[in-house]
Formats: structure tokens, C-alpha cells, sequence
């Protein structure tokens, strides 16, 4: 797993649209290594997302990033944040790691011109989005006979004045993997 946010960004990035996941490849900085590698990553993937509506994909952990991109959305996106990485022992004495993920569909509204039932079909489909990556994912796990997502995990609402008034659902999630640290 030397690689573990590059696999987490491929896992996920094929939930979204595949061109607002190529939105994601626009500073240009095509000296860094393994920039063009993951981008090539990328444009390999299906162009059909696995689940149609979520229009963009935002990555990564830096606030002021994510906001200046979802200032620029409109529609449905899928966020991806990522956190500690924890390492225990269990029973057994055997090291077991696990990586905090975040995983957000949501969607920018206009509080100013929306009725509270505006907001809650927005909500239901921002859940809705999430039940099929969650199913997609545990369809994963039980297909490779692994382990890599702990269940159960929450669903918490999610709303955010700062990220450009966005309303939907957070999903928490744990990866599990022998080898983070």
C-alpha cells in the first residue's frame, strides 16, 4: 500500500462523472512525480460513472482548497476526506491499521430562494447517491473476499455554509489494511 491516497482518490473516482473527475487535473504541474501517471490513471477509467447525478469530485484534506472548488459547483458532487491513520493490536497480538475517510455527496443551494422542501429532496437524493456507493463498496468487499471497508459505519447530515451553502449526507468510514504505518 505504498500508495494509499492515490488508490483511495482511483477507488472513488469512479462514482462521478468522469469528466468532473478530470476537473481535478488543472495546475498544469506536470513536473511533480507521478502527476501524469495518476492522470493517465484516470482517463483510463470507465467513462460511465457508477452513480449517474454526481456531477464533480473533490479530494483532499486542505479547507481553503475545497472551498474554492466547490464555490465553482453546482450540482451533486462526491467529497473525499481523509484523516488519521490508527494502529492497534488486537486479540491476537496482530497489528491491525485503519484510515479514517470521510465520504460527502452533497450539492450548493440557494437558501434564499429554497423551501425547507426544496431542501429535504435535495437531502433525500444527496442520501440516496451515497446508499449506492456504500452498496457498491460492500458488493467490493464481499466480490474479493476482503475486508478493507469496516461495517457498520454512519451516515450524519451534512451542512456547510462555508462550501458554498452545501446540503447532503457524510458517510464515515474506517479502511482497514495490515501496512498503513
Amino acid at each position: 500500500m505504498d500508495n494509499l491516497t492515490q488508490d483511495i482518490f482511483l477507488s472513488y473516482a469512479r462514482f462521478p462523472a468522469h469528466a468532473g473527475v478530470l476537473k481535478t487535473f488543472n495546475s498544469g504541474r506536470l513536473d511533480l512525480p507521478g502527476y501524469q501517471e495518476l492522470k493517465a490513471a484516470v482517463e483510463n477509467l470507465s467513462e460511465k460513472s457508477l452513480v449517474p447525478g454526481i456531477s464533480d469530485f473533490v479530494f483532499g484534506v486542505d479547507e481553503k482548497i475545497t472551498r474554492k472548488i466547490i464555490d465553482a459547483i453546482d450540482d451533486f458532487y462526491l467529497m473525499v476526506d481523509y484523516g488519521q491513520i490508527t494502529a492497534s493490536r488486537n486479540r491476537f497480538e496482530i497489528e491491525e491499521n485503519s484510515f479514517y475517510l470521510a465520504i460527502t455527496v452533497a450539492r450548493p443551494i440557494n437558501a434564499d430562494n429554497m423551501d425547507m422542501v426544496e431542501e429535504m429532496l435535495i437531502s433525500d437524493q444527496a442520501l440516496n447517491y451515497l446508499r449506492q456507493i456504500r452498496k457498491h463498496l460492500k458488493t467490493e468487499d464481499r466480490e474479493r473476499r476482503l475486508k478493507e471497508v469496516k461495517y457498520p459505519n454512519q451516515a450524519i447530515p451534512f451542512v456547510a455554509p462555508t462550501l458554498n451553502s452545501s446540503i447532503g449526507w457524510t458517510m464515515i468510514l474506517n479502511r482497514a489494511n495490515a501496512g498503513l504505518l
